[in-house]
């Protein structure tokens, strides 16, 4: 029963939420390295943590035993929070944390849209990644990118979490025997590829995210396709950690080698 309790208050239990969370988190630490930016992607992971016991304890209807344990969490990840912040802030330009700041703001307002039943619909799903993508650009800047290399890097991070949502979003809608078109999701995949291709050949990009790129098209056209349709949720999950991860992968040599 206290391991139940622990589960419930301690991680947040939408586990696709977390490849959203960690992928930019530590393609951009591993793309501009900085001992900063590492205490940035710590802090902004145990922001995430932070998510399940705040709900928990913001829960009118929440369950007596599961208050404490909610509380001693949400004391814990707020003492990683703020001893990994307050390192970076000391020691690191302040401009470079706005992009940091817009995220938090942008997450507050996912929270509220939470509490207030809506946080399914799909332009409030489109929040997360995006404010991710802000962190990672404060990142990428505290490890020394100049300000247009890293707004490049957040159209890289955002061709992955923007159609990801999308895609998980119609294969959602299938599985629930709901209508659902295919067009937004082929004409913003489509709108990343081109501007992908576009930044590459002036050399803002590498050719690499490209591939990256297609690779998740492909997996689209396959996964909406009629046998794609058939997977059940479980399947889609494991094959979006691995998408992921080769995505992080072809990414990072990219930006690694040049290529």
């Amino acid at each position: 029963m206290i391991k139940l309790h622990i589960k419930k208050v301690s991680f947040p239990p939408e586990h696709g939420s977390w490849g959203f969370v960690l992928e930019p988190l530590i393609l951009s630490v591993l793309v501009s390295y900085s001992i900063q930016g590492l205490l940035l992607a710590v802090s902004s992971f145990f922001i995430f943590l932070n998510h399940q016991p705040v709900r928990v304890l913001l829960n009118k209807k929440v369950n007596k035993q599961l208050f404490l344990p909610a509380l001693l969490f949400f004391t814990i990840y707020s003492a990683f929070i703020f001893i990994s912040f307050f390192n970076v802030y000391r020691n690191t330009i302040i401009e470079n944390l706005l992009p940091f700041v817009v995220a938090i703001l942008l997450m507050l307002i996912f929270f509220v849209l939470e509490l207030r039943q809506k946080g399914r619909k799909l332009i409030a799903e489109f929040i997360a990644p995006i404010s991710i993508t802000f962190i990672g650009v404060s990142i990428v800047l505290i490890g020394g990118w100049n300000i247009y290399a890293a707004i490049t890097f957040a159209v890289v991070l955002l061709a992955r979490s923007i159609t990801t949502v999308l895609y998980i979003h119609l294969k959602v809608q299938h599985i629930k025997k709901k209508n659902f078109s295919k067009q937004l999701l082929y004409f913003t995949e489509t709108v990343f590829f081109v501007l992908l291709v576009l930044l590459m050949l002036s050399n803002l990009v590498p050719m690499l995210s490209i591939i990256a790129v297609i690779m998740l098209i492909v997996r689209a056209v396959y996964g909406l396709s009629n046998k794609g349709l058939l997977e059940n949720i479980k399947t889609m999950g494991i094959k979006e950690f691995i998408f992921g991860i080769l995505y992080l992968v072809i990414v990072y040599i990219g930006y690694n080698l040049n290529l």
